[in-house]
């Protein structure tokens, strides 16, 4: 088997195509506000965190 054949074959390569081709405008738009929103659950959840941290500090003194 050449590698030819296994980059083909493999149905994890995302540098293919048809792979490229399949993500509709739409689809990508939809992925797109996926990661938006994962971004922002992230800095809201190192907000609350940083919230926690610095509440800790304040009640040591």
């Amino acid at each position: 088997m050449s590698d030819s054949d296994y980059n083909f074959r493999n149905p994890f390569d995302c540098s293919g195509l048809l792979v490229v081709l399949f993500f509709t405008r739409d689809t990508q738009r939809m992925l797109a506000m996926i990661e938006t929103v994962t971004a922002l659950m992230g800095l809201a959840g190192a907000a609350i965190f940083l919230a926690h941290a610095f509440e800790g500090v304040l009640s040591r003194f």
